[in-house]
């Protein structure tokens, strides 16, 4: 009987847990849920009869399914070496998943101020630019209105003296 060489990685399931990302963030969730539960009297008692709610169930299902798994265990290997290929591409796609929590939403803070810096400085660019495109045409239209009174008083002026030193002023 020719032996078969056994895969010895590690199940998709254990190395999505042992994911940076993954595993704070679940350390953050279960300090959140503990300091609530200390915080909270009413809603401790709850949480642990929800928990031993959860332990039973989850033991008799693994009792149960345990005879159904053994049998499954070749199919269950093929499984689990597709899914750990297809988890080694996500992580070359979003090597986020290889980074803690803390680390992630520092770099979220960041890329948002960065961004409203951005926008900031378009903003208050636009704005400079605005104010200085509408003094130019204020100070061009001052300066036109300007000139035309200058014309029209020249004008007149001249006017008035062309009348002033007509003959028949003189008489």
């Amino acid at each position: 009987m020719a032996s078969v060489a056994v895969d010895t990685q590690p199940s998709v399931v254990t190395r999505v847990v042992n994911l940076p990302l993954v595993s704070s963030t679940y350390d953050l969730v279960s300090s959140v849920y503990i300091s609530t539960k200390d915080q909270y009297p009413c809603l401790k008692s709850v949480c642990e009869m929800a928990e031993k709610g959860v332990k039973t169930i989850t033991s008799v299902a693994v009792t149960s399914a345990l005879p159904i798994i053994q049998k499954l265990e070749p199919q269950i290997a093929v499984a689990n070496t597709y899914a750990c290929k297809g988890l080694d591409r996500i992580e070359e796609k979003l090597p986020i998943l290889n980074q803690p929590t803390n680390q992630v939403v520092a770099s979220a803070r960041g890329a948002v101020t960065g961004a409203k810096d951005a926008v900031t400085t378009t903003v208050t660019g636009a704005k400079d630019s605005m104010a200085s495109t509408v003094t130019a045409v204020i100070d061009k239209t001052k300066g036109a209105v300007t000139g035309s009174v200058e014309k029209t008083k020249s004008v007149v002026s001249g006017s008035i003296n062309t009348v002033l030193g007509s003959r028949m002023m003189h008489l």
